[in-house]
């Protein structure tokens, strides 16, 4: 199967390989704006998902991304560019759902942040893989902080939730 591949990109063009490989690294380089749980319900390899997890951790100049675009371009070249693309639109279509998620997540969060330690304690009840002592760290933060800390401790629960809150 790898001499018919390799006879098929012999066949074409200099020109035609480069354009199917920024292709691929245009692809890659949407990828990289996807969070780590839609990366896995996409068809990508292993390599594929671990190469964009360090590219979001990478700065933001000197150039280090441009090469790890070039890496995750040519680890893309084992996916499937067709199946991957169509998977990709139809994840939009799921927004709605994690639209839900997040408004649910963030009236939690909400509940939590007015009502104490009682919400605390449904809301473990209700997702069971919640952490205790996070949930209260977070509430009492909540209430020593000024205005700003109020605003980032609200929008780390409600992240937390939205992240941690799956039956």
């Amino acid at each position: 199967m790898d001499r018919e591949k390799n006879s098929l990109d012999q066949h074409r063009s200099k020109t035609q390989r480069k354009k199917n490989a920024l292709a691929l690294q245009s692809l890659g380089d949407k990828l990289t704006n996807f969070a780590p749980s839609q990366l896995s319900k996409l068809p990508l390899t292993e390599a594929v998902i671990v190469a964009i997890g360090e590219y979001n951790l990478l700065p933001k100049k000197h150039g280090a991304r441009k090469r790890q675009l070039q890496l995750i371009g040519r680890l893309m070249r084992s996916c499937d560019y067709e199946v991957v693309s169509l998977a990709i639109e139809q994840l939009p279509r799921n927004d709605a759902q994690a639209t839900k998620d997040s408004r649910n997540s963030r009236e939690l969060s909400e509940k939590i942040l007015t009502e104490g330690n009682a919400e605390i304690n449904a809301a473990i009840k209700e997702h069971g893989n919640l952490d205790r002592q996070k949930l209260r760290r977070l509430y009492r933060e909540y209430y020593k902080g000024s205005e700003a800390q109020q605003q980032k401790i609200r929008s780390k629960l409600a992240n937390y939730l939205a992240n941690n809150s799956s039956k």
